[in-house]
């Protein structure tokens, strides 16, 4: 079974292969493991019930790079977590 799954942008549906419960389930494993990894608390992050409250995160390239700074245990310097302008987005 295909699940339409829509953001709140303009992007026409992805179509996914998963059942409402199994996608549900998928969001929590992320959400989970980025936070047993310690990504989520390095951005301050206490608390996200689904991959949907750390879009902020996703979009402006942050989380990604606290990802990236955690595997290969290095510091990236010049990530703006709050950043103004397309330009400061990673």
């Amino acid at each position: 079974m295909n699940m339409s799954y829509s953001s709140n942008s303009s992007s026409a549906p992805l179509n996914l292969p998963y059942t409402p419960d199994e996608f549900r389930q998928l969001d929590l494993s992320i959400v989970e493991w980025l936070s047993q990894l310690g990504v989520l608390s390095s951005l301050g992050i206490r608390e996200a019930d689904s991959i949907c409250d750390l879009s902020k995160e996703i979009r402006n390239g942050v989380l990604l790079s606290a990802l990236v700074s955690l595997m290969f245990n290095t510091r990236i310097v010049g990530i703006f977590k709050d950043p103004k302008t397309e330009v400061t987005c990673i």
